[in-house]
């Protein structure tokens, strides 16, 4: 393609090779700048070494690293965008360090990142809820055992706000919802079960679990519902089947769940016609039949009123239950399952510990320490400082008492006549007295004005009601001149 200046439209050009300039030979406009060859020039410095000319262009480097006046490379002059990707993933790998990620989700976040900086997704948002959002979502494709709640915990930011940042940064990126999958609660079983302590019955505990979650995704308990509540109801169910008591708030504070949650689950599973059988039962036999989802099991309940409905008995509905407002009173109202073992074992502590409160060794110990807070009250007698020499050279004789007050009288006694005389004239103000109730200032009555015939008499009774609080620096006689003669009230 021929050469023509946009300057001066001249055809000759001049190209240096060693810079990659395309300089016109007319006006001097240098057409083209820093153009990257194939081939590889050097060049002979004045000291006899020599150097490749041209420019290094790094990987992911938005343009070619200039040179200074004297031919000096600047190693480290980065524009914002590079800066920004390095600081990201720089923190990708120090957060995906520390959620215990492997090398390639990392590097697969990395990526989803640079496509983030390319949309310009990063402007006006936080550098670590993009980082974190870029995280969770290579763990939602790779079905990696991580909530968001644990990148917003570790990060100590909002989780809502960072699952909002996740869904914006889909619609961003354009990924569809099919490269996203539902997270899968069995993921999340083995990570919590671990931190449950299971002791042996771990691994028993674990295939239980997944059974019941299999078993919950039939009966639709799963479907729109956020997969800790399903692991904690789960694991709850498995560790009651094989003897480990778990309690509510410890299950809450593993799987970081609110109670109430945990009890929903544990109903509309008692609910379903799984939730009926015996342990050996669920653990041989598999029911053929899905049971109705919990929320048209539940309306169903509240129209219909049908007392053979499990839920009657689930959320506590009862048949003469006939309002809206009775149901959502008994809905909420559920307690721990009552359970006779717990009953009796609480019996027996109560009992252990009155025996051992009424034994006689307890009442020694009891009348031991009563004996030696008797001896230190009496060690705190406080007697003895009467002859400590150090505090009897540190209070005054009367002698030196009386000398000292006549000293301060002398010192002060002007002071003490004008306090006198202002007693007496009423100047002193005392607390709750005469002259301190005459000094205080009267608050100013608002003045009211009564409504006029017209604009000129409510001119004249502001002038004759409020004349006396009005300014100083308002000028009456203009004010006044501007009505006739009949109307002038100044």
């Amino acid at each position: 393609m021929a050469f023509k200046c946009r300057s001066c439209g001249h055809n000759e050009s001049e190209r240096d090779d060693s810079l990659g300039h395309l300089v016109c030979t007319n006006c001097g406009t240098v057409a083209e700048e820093n153009a990257i060859v194939a081939e590889v020039t050097f060049t002979e410095q004045s000291n006899g070494a020599t150097t490749a000319d041209g420019f290094r262009v790094r990987a992911g480097q938005a343009r070619a690293t200039n040179r200074s006046t004297f031919g000096a490379v600047h190693q480290n002059s980065r524009d914002s965008r590079e800066q920004t990707l390095a600081n990201g993933q720089r923190r990708i790998q120090h957060l995906g360090g520390a959620m215990k990620m492997s090398d390639r989700h990392i590097e697969n976040a990395q990526g989803y990142f640079k496509l983030a900086v390319d949309y310009n997704f990063t402007k006006g948002r936080k550098g670590n809820n993009v980082v974190a959002a870029c995280l969770y979502l290579v763990c939602r494709q790779e079905n990696t055992s991580h909530f968001l709640i644990d990148f917003a915990d570790y990060l100590n930011t909002n989780v809502y706000q960072l699952g909002a940042t996740f869904l914006r940064l889909l619609q961003t990126l354009h990924i569809p919802q099919t490269e996203v999958p539902l997270v899968d609660p069995a993921l999340y079983l083995a990570r919590f079960a671990a931190r449950l302590d299971f002791e042996d019955d771990t691994p028993a505990v674990i295939r239980d679990a997944e059974r019941l979650v299999k078993r919950m995704q039939r009966d639709w308990i799963q479907v729109g519902r956020r997969p800790a509540g399903i692991c904690a109801a789960c694991l709850f169910i498995a560790g009651r089947m094989h003897g480990h008591r778990r309690a509510f708030r410890e299950l809450a504070m593993v799987v970081k769940i609110c109670e109430t949650t945990l009890r929903r689950r544990l109903q509309e599973f008692k609910a379903t016609a799984s939730g009926q059988l015996s342990v050996q039962d669920f653990q041989t036999i598999s029911l053929e039949h899905d049971a109705d989802p919990p929320a048209f099991a539940r309306s169903a309940a509240m129209t219909a009123m049908n007392p053979a409905n499990p839920y009657y008995a689930a959320y506590g509905l009862s048949a003469g239950a006939g309002s809206i407002s009775d149901v959502a009173g008994t809905y909420g109202a559920y307690d721990e399952t009552y359970d006779p073992e717990d009953e009796q074992q609480m019996q027996e502590m109560i009992a252990e510990i009155q025996q051992i409160a009424d034994s006689e060794d307890m009442h020694a110990v009891l009348d031991e320490m009563r004996v030696e807070l008797a001896a230190d009250e009496a060690e705190m007698d406080l007697s003895y400082l009467d002859e400590d020499d150090e505090v009897a050279a540190a209070l005054l004789t009367p002698d030196e008492a009386q000398f000292k007050e006549a000293i301060w009288s002398a010192e002060y006694q002007d002071w003490e006549a004008s306090q006198a005389l202002k007693r007496e004239t009423g100047i002193l103000k005392t607390p709750g007295g005469a002259a301190a109730a005459a000094a205080k200032k009267r608050k100013r009555e608002s003045v009211k004005f009564e409504a006029e015939s017209s604009p000129i008499a409510s001119v004249q009774k502001m002038f004759q009601v409020a004349k006396p609080a009005l300014s100083k620096k308002i000028n009456y006689q203009v004010l006044n001149d501007l009505f006739d003669e009949s109307d002038r009230v100044m």
